[in-house]
């Protein structure tokens, strides 16, 4: 889970920069999901990969650990070409991990803009 003091110490920022990454990852991770969630109808695995890819970065830097493990999970599954039914259940993982991370997140940017 995101550690606002842990973040500030590995950063070394204020509560505004913390608030602008909670925002920047808001907003990109939306457009990951979206693309990771197209490329799944589509059965396009480059898609999902790289969408996968792409939230990875900021999951690091936010220590979303959970989030992360299964974004890295996922991009395992598609390197070592899993079957389409694996591929599906991660990003249904994923799906639900972001989505109460997303709720999480918002309250804590929430909370620092005070």
């Amino acid at each position: 889970m995101l550690s606002v003091e842990d973040l500030k110490k590995y950063l070394d920022c204020d509560d505004d920069f913390i608030v602008t990454l909670i925002n920047n990852f808001l907003e990109e991770s939306k457009e990951m999901m979206d693309k990771m969630n197209s490329g799944l109808k589509s059965l396009d695995r480059k898609a999902i990969g790289s969408a996968a890819h792409k939230m990875l970065s900021s999951t690091r830097i936010l220590k979303l650990d959970d989030l992360t493990s299964e974004l890295v999970n996922l991009e395992k599954a598609i390197h070592e070409g899993a079957k389409n039914s694996k591929i599906e259940k991660h990003v249904e993982e994923i799906n639900s991990r972001y989505e109460t991370l997303k709720i999480e997140v918002k309250s804590i940017r929430d909370e620092l803009k005070g």
